[in-house]
């Protein structure tokens, strides 16, 4: 994970951190509906902990498997209805309105075509694998954004302590 100052961040550091430099959505009133944000105050928000995670867009599933493959960090966004195959949460006009961390990829051992990815959700608060069907219609379709690192995660943790 990441430090500042050599102490653990928390999930609760980010979204403080988020809060003060308004960078994620506060305005809901249920306060688990809080803390959205996009790809560019994600960005934003990395780079408050000194990592650079500029938003890629129009990313396609080979683009997304290679820097995964890369031991890059990656951040997609997707459409949570299509995601959670929930209609209370489809995004409105092919946009998107979720994040996930993507952490890992499944690839056909003859023809290394994308089968998936392996991602953690905090939305539904699962570790799990999303098919290629379902992360083409979450996330490529509605344009294919992602933050990727531009270093690679074992260098960040060895950047910070780990």
């Amino acid at each position: 994970g990441v430090t500042n100052n050599g102490r653990p961040v928390t999930e609760n550091d980010v979204v403080l951190v988020a809060d003060k430099y308004n960078l994620a959505d506060s305005s809901r009133t249920k306060p688990s509906d809080n803390g959205g944000t996009n790809p560019d105050t994600r960005a934003e928000l990395f780079a408050k902990y000194g990592v650079d995670a500029p938003p890629t867009r129009g990313m396609a599933m080979d683009d997304l498997a290679s820097v995964v493959e890369d031991d890059r960090g990656v951040v997609a966004s997707v459409d949570a209805g299509v995601l959670w195959n929930d209609a209370n949460y489809l995004a409105a006009g092919g946009h998107t309105n979720h994040a996930i961390w993507v952490t890992g990829t499944d690839r056909d051992l003859d023809t290394g075509r994308v089968n998936g990815f392996y991602v953690n959700d905090t939305g539904d608060g699962q570790s799990k694998f999303i098919t290629r069907d379902v992360m083409q219609a979450a996330w490529e379709d509605p344009g294919g954004t992602a933050n990727v690192t531009n270093t690679r995660l074992d260098d960040l943790r060895k950047a910070h302590g780990q």
